[in-house]
C-alpha cells in the first residue's frame, strides 16, 4: 500500500486503518469485504466494521448483491466536496466556538483566520487530488 497516499488521508482526517480501506476501495471498485481486506492487508472482520463506519458516514455506498455484501468508495472527488463542506461548516461555527470559549467572536473574521481556514481547505484539496492522480 503507497505510504504516501495512506499519509494524505491521515492528513484529512481518516484514521490509518480507514486510509488502507478507502484507498483499497478505490482501486477495487465494486468489491466484498473479502477482497477489500485483502488489499488493504487488514483482517475481514476489522474491514467490516471500518466499512460500515465509512458508509454511515457516508463515504462508501453498500451495493446490492446476492449473498456476498459488496461495497464500492465513493468517487475521490466527492471525498473533496465532503471533506470542504466540513471546513466550510468550520468557518460558520468559528465565531459561536470563540465565544463560548470567552474570546471576542469578532477575531474569527480576522485575516489570520480566514486564512487559516483556506489554507485548510487548498490542503485537503490537493490531498484528494493527489490520491485522484496516483489512482
Amino acid at each position: 500500500m503507497d505510504r504516501f497516499l495512506v499519509q494524505t488521508l491521515l492528513n484529512i482526517g481518516f484514521n490509518e486503518k480507514e486510509a488502507r480501506v478507502l484507498l483499497a476501495s478505490f482501486s477495487l471498485g465494486k468489491a466484498s469485504t473479502g477482497e477489500i481486506a485483502k488489499r488493504a492487508e487488514l483482517k475481514r472482520a476489522i474491514v467490516y466494521v471500518i466499512l460500515e463506519d465509512l458508509a454511515k458516514r457516508g463515504y462508501m455506498t453498500h451495493l446490492p448483491s446476492r449473498g456476498v455484501k459488496t461495497y464500492q468508495a465513493l468517487p475521490p472527488e466527492k471525498l473533496l466536496q465532503m471533506r470542504q463542506q466540513q471546513v466550510d461548516n468550520f468557518r460558520f461555527m468559528l465565531p459561536l466556538i470563540l465565544k463560548r470559549l470567552g474570546a471576542d467572536p469578532a477575531a474569527s473574521s480576522a485575516p489570520f483566520v480566514a486564512t487559516l481556514v483556506d489554507v485548510t481547505g487548498i490542503i485537503i484539496y490537493f490531498s484528494v487530488a493527489m490520491i485522484v492522480l496516483r489512482g
